[in-house]
C-alpha cells in the first residue's frame, strides 16, 4: 500500500506489516516495476516511458508528449492519483465516466517554448465501449463502458499577441479561451448523453451489439468534428480580416461537412442495427 506522502507499506495476507516482499515482489502502485538503486538508497518506479518518484509524487523526467496533460510536465496525474493513473508515464487517464474537469489558467512569464498565440484550449476525450457477455443468455452480449472521462485545460496570456486577434465588447483572452472551454464542455454532455443511452441497451444478439457499437463510434467521431467545426467559427467571427481568419473560416465549413457526413453515416448504421431481430 502507499499512503498520502508516498511511503510504501508491505503486508501479508493477513494485513501483517512486513519489512520486505515474502515473494520479492518489485510490482507496485498501478503494477509497475520499481527499481532498486545506489544500493538500495534510491527507489524508482518505472513507468515504461519515465521514472516515478513516489517519495515526492513527481516525474523525473519532463512529459515526453509535451503539453498534452497540461502545463506541468512533471506533474503526476494532477496531483489527484485517488481519481486518475498514468500507467505509461505519458498521459493520465480516469477509470470511469466522470468530468469534465477543467483548468483554463493565465500563463505568467510569456507563452511556453514553441508556443506564439495568445492562448489555446485543449482537451482530451476517453471514451471506449466494450462488449461482455456475462449475464446475458449464450449467443447474446451487451455494451460494456470500459473508459469515459473528460479533460480540458489551456492558458492565456495576459493581453494579445497577434494583430488579426480582436475582442469586441471588451472580451479579454481569458474569455476567448475559456468559451472554447465552453463549447468542449457542451459537446462532452452530448457525450455522455450517447454513452448513457448505450449503457441502457440490454442483452441482444452479439451482431446487433456490435452493430450499436459501430455506430456509437460513428456518433463520437461526428461529436469531435462538430465541436472543431465551432471552435474555429469561433475564431473565424472574433479575428481580423488576415490569414489566420481565412484559415479557421475554412476549417469551420470542412469540418462542419466532415460532422454531417460521419452523423448521417451514423442515422444510417443506427436504423440498421434497429431492424435486426
Amino acid at each position: 500500500m502507499t499512503d498520502k506522502d508516498g511511503n510504501v507499506t508491505i503486508s501479508d495476507a493477513n494485513y501483517t506489516v512486513r519489512s520486505s516482499s515474502l515473494y520479492g515482489n518489485p510490482y507496485l502502485f498501478t503494477g509497475r516495476r520499481v527499481d532498486i538503486l545506489d544500493y538500495g538508497s534510491l527507489k524508482i518506479q518505472y513507468n515504461r516511458n519515465r521514472y516515478y518518484d513516489y517519495y515526492t509524487g513527481r516525474w523525473l523526467t519532463h512529459d515526453p508528449a509535451g503539453y498534452v496533460d497540461g502545463m506541468n510536465l512533471y506533474e503526476y496525474v494532477a496531483s489527484n492519483p485517488i481519481r486518475n493513473f498514468d500507467p505509461d508515464g505519458n498521459k493520465r487517464r480516469c477509470p470511469k465516466c466522470r468530468g469534465p474537469y477543467w483548468e483554463v489558467r493565465r500563463w505568467r512569464g510569456g507563452p511556453p517554448p514553441g508556443f506564439a498565440y495568445t492562448g489555446v484550449t485543449y482537451h482530451d476525450w476517453n471514451v471506449k465501449l466494450s462488449t461482455t457477455s456475462r449475464g446475458c443468455p449464450t449467443g447474446c452480449c451487451r455494451l460494456k463502458l470500459e473508459e469515459c472521462s473528460c479533460r480540458i485545460w489551456g492558458w492565456y496570456a495576459g493581453r494579445p499577441l497577434q494583430h488579426w486577434m480582436k475582442y469586441p465588447n471588451g472580451t479579454t483572452p481569458e474569455q476567448h479561451e475559456k468559451k472554447h472551454a465552453r463549447q468542449i464542455k457542451w459537446w462532452w454532455s452530448n457525450v455522455r448523453a450517447a454513452v448513457d443511452a448505450e449503457q441502457t441497451r440490454r442483452c441482444m444478439r452479439a451482431e446487433k451489439t456490435y452493430c450499436f457499437l459501430e455506430a456509437f463510434d460513428l456518433s463520437i467521431k461526428a461529436f469531435r468534428k462538430f465541436l472543431s467545426a465551432e471552435a474555429y467559427q469561433f475564431d473565424c467571427d472574433v479575428y481580423w480580416d488576415s490569414p489566420e481568419k481565412d484559415k479557421a473560416c475554412r476549417m469551420a465549413v470542412d469540418l462542419e461537412a466532415k460532422g454531417d457526413d460521419l452523423i448521417l453515416k451514423f442515422f444510417v448504421k443506427a436504423l440498421e442495427c434497429l431492424a435486426m431481430d
